[in-house]
């Protein structure tokens, strides 16, 4: 309720803001500046509740509704939204198998944005290289999401899971973010009775 409730405050306050900002050749520097810091936080806002919002949903809901459907439709269709959102990285998603698989497919296409997402954006190379791997043990579907990123430092593959927890580094506090993507993937996976875990090597990438 409270997310719900506070969406049209805070789409007010930015909606006037960049109302004001247009009119920026009749506004002096300094309020440009503060301007600017008001639209900018209230998009931090809006991504930190909608984050909040998920979690309440996907926390809340008794059942997922699982079908069988083509993953490699899904990873395309994530790469373009991405690439609109990331216009300035260079990156190439490459999906190994073509077997589909079964589960919450609106559910599951979080996991999968918010993981690539995350390889992107704390991926300092020129070119980031993502690896989806499928296969099969015992009837579940084991799926690997390798990159070519700088790797997790050890001291926070514990905590990467938890709401709000965020990698401590000079680089990794520069790059936007609530510190929710991965706690909102790890219920999903938990709502499919499956595990999720990390693995990593500096310097050569996480999966």
């Amino acid at each position: 309720n409270v997310s719900h409730e506070i969406r049209t405050p805070l789409t007010s306050i930015k909606g006037f803001s960049q109302f004001l900002l247009a009119q920026k050749d009749e506004c002096p520097p300094t309020i440009q500046s503060s301007l600017e810091r008001i639209v900018y936080n209230t998009e931090r806002l809006q991504d930190l509740f909608d984050n909040l919002l998920k979690l309440s949903i996907i926390e809340s809901r008794y059942e997922i509704q699982k079908e069988l459907f083509n993953l490699k439709a899904l990873v395309q269709t994530i790469e373009k939204n991405l690439k609109y959102k990331h216009p300035k990285k260079t990156f190439s998603i490459k999906l190994t198998a073509q077997n589909p698989i079964y589960g919450d497919k609106k559910l599951l296409e979080q996991v999968f944005t918010n993981l690539i997402d995350n390889s992107i954006k704390y991926n300092t190379s020129d070119e980031t290289l993502i690896v989806i791997n499928i296969h099969q043990v015992l009837n579940r579907d084991i799926v690997e999401i390798r990159d070519n990123g700088p790797g997790i430092p050890e001291t926070d593959l514990k905590r990467i899971f938890e709401r709000f927890y965020r990698i401590q580094g000079q680089s990794s506090s520069q790059i936007e973010g609530t510190g929710l993507g991965l706690s909102i993937v790890k219920h999903i996976i938990n709502k499919h009775n499956g595990v999720i875990s990390v693995e990593r090597e500096i310097d050569k990438g996480s999966c």
